[in-house]
């Protein structure tokens, strides 16, 4: 796998991606593009995945980002300086300097408040996300948008038992919200925003996608803070895969070069109001995750599994179905769970090889 200096990504991802896009590809030619609450992993990887494709097809694309943090996001991405298409907003949804921002056709409503674990922050959470969802359709609508992009969350389904929802189906679209093992805050907000945005779409005339994102693998993903984050970093380090509870909660993971295809030709191709479920198929335990990243990495290393399982308790599943966006809009998995393992380890292998040298 290559890297070139102009992106973060590797290169066969990007291919991968604008093959993925290739009969949607004239639909973004000279399209300016508006991203908000892109900066993390999946905005990263729609960043590099627009300038690519703008420079392969020379597509003359405008994107201008909205950050709290530019200078964080360019010591993480310096490449960004280097491309002459994109243009950095700096401050929140609700504070930054709206007559800076130029006319745009379409938009990425990528809109979240972390959690900074202060009893304020449910309450901040669900304020930033209505108000800010409302201040950026009426933005939108001055500035010509056509069409916004809003990326929610399977979080809106909670998860339960094998299958997705309680019932032991997969996460289907039209499946009524469950009990959540999660904060209810984020999935409900998550639920709200979807009706809300289209509500919004609907008053000014502004087609809204919904994606509904599950969980993903690839470059990017922070080590160390969730399940997967934390087996790839021990792998990494040459360690056993330690596991706090039981292993057997169920989980799906989409390779990012899939997830960026997939959420570029929702945002030229979804239909309004209408959500699409953004994740893999196929789902695997923890317990079973971590052995694949030990095999990836080529380590003969243990799991290590320190918590005990109930008797009759069947382990939390959080797996979509994908039916609707395969048949509407002929998307498939292109990369087996191995494979995104695989490119990941390879990716942050690279990564912490060349930290290491510029020390």
């Amino acid at each position: 796998m290559t890297r070139n200096q102009k992106y973060s990504l590797f290169i066969e991802d990007l291919q991968h991606i604008g093959h993925s896009l290739a009969t949607h590809i004239n639909l973004y030619e000279k399209k300016s593009i508006f991203l908000v609450g892109c900066t993390a992993f999946m905005g990263k990887w729609l960043i590099d995945a627009l300038l690519w494709l703008n420079e392969q097809y020379a597509l003359q694309l405008n994107l201008t980002v909205l950050t709290r943090n530019r200078n964080t996001l360019l010591s993480e991405m310096p490449h960004l300086q280097n491309h002459d298409c994109i243009r950095f907003l700096d401050g929140g949804i609700m504070d930054f300097d709206a007559d800076a921002l130029p006319p745009f056709e379409l938009a990425i409503h990528g809109l979240n408040l972390p959690n900074d674990g202060t009893s304020s922050w449910a309450a901040r959470h669900m304020t930033t996300a209505t108000q800010g969802t409302e201040r950026l359709y009426r933005l939108a609508a001055e500035r010509g948008c056509k069409t916004v992009l809003m990326t929610s969350s399977g979080a809106v389904y909670g998860t339960g038992p094998v299958g997705g929802t309680m019932d032991g189906r997969l996460c289907e679209e039209n499946a009524p919200p469950n009990p959540f093992s999660e904060p209810r805050v984020y999935g409900e907000t998550k639920r709200f925003l979807e009706s809300y945005a289209s509500a919004l779409g609907e008053q000014y005339h502004i087609t809204t996608v919904v994606a509904r994102c599950f969980a993903f693998s690839g470059a990017h993903v922070t080590l160390g803070v969730n399940a997967l984050g934390s087996f790839v970093a021990d792998a990494l380090a040459g360690r056993n895969i330690v596991i706090k509870g039981d292993g057997t909660p169920v989980r799906s993971f989409l390779y990012g070069a899939d997830m960026a295809a997939w959420l570029l030709v929702l945002l030229v191709a979804g239909r309004h109001a209408t959500p699409y479920n953004v994740g893999s198929r196929h789902g695997v335990n923890l317990k079973q995750l971590a052995k694949t990243i030990l095999h990836c990495a080529g380590l003969d290393k243990d799991v290590v599994v320190e918590g005990t399982p109930l008797q009759g308790n069947a382990p939390a599943c959080y797996v979509p179905a994908i039916a609707r966006i395969e048949h509407e809009l002929e998307l498939k998995e292109g990369y087996s769970l191995e494979d995104g393992l695989y490119r990941m380890l390879e990716w942050h292998n690279m990564r912490q090889t060349s930290s290491r040298r510029l020390k």
